[in-house]
């Protein structure tokens, strides 16, 4: 177990968020479209689907035992309170690696390589939506 969870090394990244520049070294990061809910789950949900905001989750420091404690945390719903994990809401981001050209980037269960810097943006409303007819009605006010 101790070899998988140590088998990618350190990364040293920038992130540009809400004005600021981190300097940090890590070896998880997660980006999702809005903030995940704190409910304990096998598979996380949001508490809302519009709120503008990215959530970027960076794991501080690994050593044998935060990835362990971090993914138990994760089941119990309390994991947004690690205090190896650090949390940033942000509409937009840009992320640059002092070393590194590119990264291996996993986007929706499919592992690619991007140029860096990558840049992280919403853009609220865009996505058409279809859905039945009796929920326009009651979004109306009809019945």
């Amino acid at each position: 177990m101790g070899h998988a969870l140590f088998k990618y090394r350190n990364l040293r990244i920038d992130i540009e968020a809400n004005g600021e520049t981190l300097r940090l070294k890590t070896r998880a990061i997660s980006i999702a479209n809005n903030p995940l809910s704190n409910q304990g789950s096998l598979l996380p949900s949001r508490d809302t689907l519009d709120s503008g905001q990215l959530a970027i989750y960076v794991t501080k420091e690994t050593t044998l035992w935060s990835m362990p404690r971090l993914y138990s945390r994760l089941m119990l719903g309390n994991w947004q309170h690690d205090p190896e994990l650090l949390v940033i809401h942000t509409p937009e981001a840009v992320l640059r690696l002092p070393r590194r050209r590119s990264l291996k980037v996993m986007t929706d269960g499919e592992l690619q390589t991007y140029r860096t810097p990558l840049r992280y943006s919403l853009s609220p409303r865009q996505l058409k939506v279809l859905r039945p007819f009796s929920d326009v009605q009651e979004d109306m006010g009809g019945t």
